[in-house]
């Protein structure tokens, strides 16, 4: 059976789920309905219980389980990841000896859910961290009105596979030209980073739900922000917008939005896979650091490429060893974060 990397910090792991609607705007981009609605996923450190078993662990991606808007693919792989537990326990009492934890907001890839990296979220959480994971609910009507209303990301495939090709120094230049152009994508990252500054408006009334979380409150003048492909486009226009980012990762996402990168002074971690790597370089900030995972393609920065290895043979995974290369992901965030940048 495919075993789960487990968490390396000195907590246990526990997690609750929350949804919240925003009033002020409207139920996606293009809608004429109210209240933006966001699905919240916590993770938070947790205290050990001498009781729990392994079937008290939550089963991966659980949150996708019973919805009717998962497509067959999606059910068929969750089907036989069922036997597949995480390390969190769902609704455990909240560690007592970590205090003004420092809050860490996840966001995901352009058409995902809010626990894709769970593993990671689960080795912050391990290391005293709270991880919210952002999910807007309306994600996939959204991104299909905009597209058939405004095809600009079909117009724009010819540049997308010049940089599959180009060296580094060249993906930097042609990447100036595929992120203007990509008019839909930038509009969804500008929208996914006032949901981030929406959920830190309420972030009181979110991680009081955590059991046993008390008079604890979480460090939100030092927000780090985190995101996986599209969700480090979100997470970077947030921080160019918001001086409560004190620290940014960015997993091999791009600078759709406002491209306003050089304007961040906080500490930006950027890693790249293989076949992206500079494709930022001309629009990070000064004070960048970047990492190019050896051998590796855009989906082995996601907890997939742990789950279902074969993809390599499909050619979505590069040779990398998905589970050795995750595991150093997870640990170059958590260091990361914990140095403050």
């Amino acid at each position: 059976m495919r075993q789960f990397p487990k968490p390396d910090g000195l907590h246990d792991v526990g997690s609750i789920t929350h949804r919240m609607a925003d009033a002020t705007r409207p139920a996606h981009i293009l809608s004429d309905w109210p209240d933006r609605e966001l699905f919240f996923k916590l993770w938070y450190p947790a205290n050990a219980s001498m009781e729990a078993t392994a079937s008290d662990r939550e089963r991966l991606w659980d949150q996708l389980r019973g919805r009717p808007d998962v497509p067959l693919p999606v059910r068929w792989m969750l089907a036989t990841l069922k036997g597949v537990r995480s390390y969190t326990r769902p609704s455990a009492p909240y560690a007592h000896d970590v205090h003004s934890p420092r809050l860490v907001i996840y966001n995901h890839g352009l058409i995902s859910f809010a626990s894709e990296n769970t593993s990671l979220a689960e080795a912050l959480a391990s290391h005293g961290f709270v991880v919210l994971g952002i999910e807007h609910v309306e994600q996939f009507s959204e991104w299909q009105l905009l597209n058939r209303q405004k095809p600009a990301e079909k117009r724009n495939a010819a540049t997308a596979a010049r940089l599959k090709t180009a060296t580094p120094i060249e993906r930097a230049q042609i990447a100036l030209d595929y992120y203007r152009s990509a008019k839909n994508a930038n509009q969804v990252v500008e929208a996914r980073a006032a949901d981030v500054t929406f959920a830190l408006q309420h972030i009181d009334s979110i991680v009081e739900r955590i059991p046993g979380f008390g008079e604890t409150k979480p460090n939100t003048d030092e927000v780090a922000v985190v995101g996986l492909s599209l969700g480090g486009a979100v997470a970077t226009e947030f921080a160019a917008n918001n001086n409560r980012a004190a620290a940014i990762v960015n997993l091999d996402g791009g600078f759709f939005g406002s491209q306003q990168g050089r304007s961040i002074a906080a500490p930006y971690l950027m890693m790249y896979s293989s076949e992206s790597e500079g494709m930022n370089d001309a629009l990070l900030p000064e004070q960048a650091r970047s990492i190019t995972g050896p051998f590796t393609k855009h989906l082995n920065y996601h907890d997939i490429a742990i789950m279902m290895p074969f993809l390599r043979y499909a050619g979505v995974l590069g040779k990398a060893h998905a589970s050795e290369f995750i595991q150093f992901r997870n640990h170059e965030v958590c260091r990361f974060l914990e140095r403050g940048g």
